[in-house]
């Protein structure tokens, strides 16, 4: 019996892209793992069914290519391409390889692991990064939450699915639709108010409370819309876990402040997210090197540190000599050593953050 011929590769926009497999559904759409044949590179290739569509919808749909044309970031999934072929919208994204920021937060349930803070700010400065970009182009993105912020192998963060973006005109000032997920929607939103840049504010505010706490600040279980809304409205919720930093927990709670007059704007969240970086990748590098040099001198810094002790004579420890025997010479302040290498030795391969082929979440 004669075998059936093996099926043919989809391919797409004038046999430009090879469709691999899909990845994702929604109400009109389906996101495909897809190659690019000029050169074999791989890439998000989203259809988008316009044909069952009222106007308004295809109107969103046209706007989200726009929008993603306008914006240039390195945190911005970036926009490839786009075509109308038949009754589908096709556009096509960067692909990001290490899925999106919700998998991570779900891995790190599974392993009962919260995020290190390092890695908080290392992913939390770049989703600013990105939402600040946007804000300065009067981009608003009105959905911002964990799965809809992607990531690369080399752990770069890329902001994505603008379909609910808002461009505002240089005279408009507040939005009134009420659009997003209703766990990161802020107060102003669910209540059907005019609302402004706050807004993203307080979904950035959501997503570093998960990224702190592994679950969204108003989630609980069995909670119906009604009860949801009420806790946005209110600000009910647990506070972020007293083992991260002050500035990490109260940054957190003024993101999440219920009157946006009382939130801080994108500006100043951007600066502290991006100080906290330097800084927690910083002592991260410090801890590696020290690290790194104790296993080079194993047992180097204890038996120093007794040194130390007994020479600066702390009652009952100092050691007196014998009749006859030499004075030790004293050791305070610590001493040099021959055999060990200039104190800047050896920390230079000592990098902040994450390598290339690294996790993201390491």
């Amino acid at each position: 019996m004669a075998q059936e011929p093996a099926p043919q590769p989809q391919t797409i926009m004038d046999h430009k892209y090879e469709l691999i497999k899909p990845i994702g559904k929604g109400k009109f759409a389906v996101v495909h793992r897809a190659k690019r044949l000029s050169d074999d590179s791989i890439v998000a290739v989203k259809k988008i069914s316009v044909d069952s569509m009222d106007d308004k919808a295809r109107g969103k749909c046209l706007k989200e290519v726009r929008l993603l044309q306008s914006l240039q970031h390195d945190n911005i999934v970036q926009y490839l391409d786009s075509s109308i072929d038949g009754d589908e919208l096709i556009i096509v994204f960067e692909w990001a390889a290490a899925g999106d920021l919700k998998r991570q937060v779900r891995k790190a349930n599974e392993r009962g692991k919260p995020f290190e803070e390092r890695v908080i700010w290392k992913y939390f400065s770049q989703i600013c990064d990105a939402i600040t970009h946007m804000h300065s182009r009067r981009i608003l993105h009105r959905d911002l939450k964990p799965a809809n912020v992607f990531l690369t192998l080399d752990g770069t963060v890329k902001v994505g699915d603008l379909g609910l973006g808002r461009m505002m005109s240089e005279h408009t000032f507040e939005a009134h639709s009420k659009v997003g997920t209703p766990l990161y929607m802020s107060p102003e939103v669910l209540r059907g108010d005019g609302y402004d840049w706050k807004s993203d504010v307080w979904s950035l505010g959501c997503v570093l409370y998960e990224l702190a706490v592994l679950k969204s600040p108003f989630k609980a279980e069995g909670l119906d819309l009604y009860s949801l809304f009420q806790k946005i409205s209110k600000g009910d919720y647990a506070p972020p876990p007293e083992h991260y930093s002050s500035t990490l927990r109260e940054l957190c709670v003024s993101m999440l402040s219920v009157d946006a007059k009382d939130r801080p704007d994108v500006a100043h969240v951007t600066a502290v997210a991006n100080k906290m970086r330097r800084e927690t990748m910083s002592a991260a590098a410090a801890a590696r090197a020290a690290a790194k040099e104790e296993q080079k001198y194993p047992g180097a810094y204890r038996e120093e540190s007794k040194e130390a002790t007994l020479a600066d004579g702390w009652p009952g420890q100092a050691e007196r000599p014998r009749s006859g025997e030499a004075e030790r010479p004293s050791t305070r302040g610590g001493r040099s050593r021959p055999d060990r290498p200039a104190s800047g030795d050896g920390f230079a391969d000592a990098r902040p953050g994450t390598s290339g082929g690294r996790r993201p979440d390491a």
